[in-house]
């Protein structure tokens, strides 16, 4: 089980995709984990067999063995040189006298496995199982679909291609008797998502605070790039470049908090929370205080797009140091956030609203948008997050916003 981030204790085996005993290639995709909010699949380091130690399920220690691949001459390793967790069955009736002992994950197959395969094996990858399940296509369906990628998998682009052709279709669903509860395990992606928020309100004292910031020049700066004949940024990617700025100047806001100590890192990676239908995602845009605005709204654009097509892998994912989070396309006014542990701080932005205020002689309509920032009390006091704040409201609606993009 690798690891994948800072705070990241253990994995969650989403699914094998090839069979224990199965023939495997170098560079092959074997296994779907969970770990640290990302779905990723693991490759074979080496051709060879495939021996599965831990099953569907089953969650991992990071650095815990999973499973092995053979080669040529290789045995399995002895049974106490390692212990597959939750396992504890027999070895099968007959075996060769010299052979290592196995564990019972190895040995036989799982308890209503078919012992051969009448019917082709249904590959998807991530992303192609998210299409499966918008068009309700079940395996009999999904076999009709020719797979083009890897190894003969299934991906997003066959099933899409194939539906608009009509060569698959989903089945006419049958007409329930009435509503039932669903029951939906806290397990998987979902569930690391539900620790982690649960430890972070447990172990971070935090703090809220509130400012309406005006968006006039920013919206100026969005208008001007666009004349340019550039592609239109959104909200989102300006103001991830202008947090970057602020933070230079309050650098205890980019700070990593554990029970002992405060890590200040050397550089501003900003995470951008994503909600993609495996629940919240942050992937990160590395060294933003060094790089243009054009630089910062292509990755941050493609960041998103990758994350809600299923597509991050954990490297995307990793060396987060601050989080913006904006729902404000979705109608949303103001929120706070959870801290996403091990960083001190986060920040949210809810909906640009037009907003009456006064002038000299009179008032106008002003556009505003509303910011709160999360703060662990244990690295930054009140007042230092109200000057970042200030700070960040300087950056927004001032000159250097566009000086930064250029306008």
């Amino acid at each position: 089980m690798p690891n994948m981030g800072l705070t990241n204790t253990e994995g969650t085996i989403i699914e094998w995709l090839k069979r224990d005993g199965d023939a495997v290639n170098a560079g092959e995709h074997v296994v779907e984990i969970a770990t640290d909010k990302v779905t990723t699949e693991l490759e074979a380091p080496v051709a060879g067999i495939l021996k599965i130690v831990h099953p569907n399920e089953a969650v991992v220690p990071i650095a815990e063995v999973i499973g092995y691949v053979l080669v040529s001459g290789e045995e399995l390793p002895e049974a106490d040189a390692w212990e597959p967790a939750g396992e504890s069955a027999a070895e099968p009736a007959t075996r060769p006298a010299d052979a290592p002992a196995a564990p019972a994950a190895l040995a036989a197959p799982a308890a209503g496995a078919p012992t051969d395969a009448p019917t082709r094996e249904v590959k998807l990858s991530p992303a192609a199982k998210r299409v499966a399940r918008e068009l309700g296509l079940g395996d009999e369906q999904i076999r009709k679909c020719q797979g083009t990628g890897p190894g003969g998998r299934i991906t997003s682009e066959d099933l899409m291609r194939a539906a608009a052709t009509g060569t698959v279709a989903a089945p006419t669903p049958a007409v329930a008797p009435g509503p039932e509860a669903e029951i939906i395990p806290l397990a998987g992606t979902r569930g690391i998502i539900a620790e982690r928020m649960a430890r972070s309100t447990r172990e971070a004292p935090q703090f809220h605070l509130e400012a309406e910031i005006m968006m006039a020049r920013l919206m100026g700066v969005r208008d001007t790039l666009a004349s340019k004949g550039e592609l239109k940024p959104s909200y989102t990617e300006l103001i991830v470049k202008g947090i970057a700025l602020a933070l230079k100047d309050y650098p205890l806001l980019n700070c990593f908090v554990s029970d002992k100590e405060l890590t200040v890192p050397g550089h501003i990676n900003i995470g951008v929370a994503v909600a993609a239908e495996s629940g919240l995602i942050v992937p990160v845009v590395r060294d933003v205080d060094g790089k243009n605005i054009s630089a910062v709204c292509r990755e941050v654009r493609a960041m998103v797009q990758r994350a809600r097509a299923g597509a991050l892998n954990a490297a995307d994912l990793a060396d987060g140091t601050f989080t913006f989070s904006n729902l404000g396309m979705l109608g949303v006014d103001r929120f706070s956030a959870i801290l996403n542990p091990p960083q001190a701080t986060i920040l949210t932005m809810g909906r640009v609203r037009q907003i009456w205020l006064p002038v000299e002689g009179g008032g106008a309509f002003r556009p505003v948008a509303a910011f709160t920032l999360t703060v662990d009390h244990r690295a930054v006091d009140g007042a230092m997050a109200a000057r970042f704040m200030g700070r960040l409201a300087q950056v927004l609606d001032g000159h250097e916003i566009e000086e930064l993009c250029g306008c």
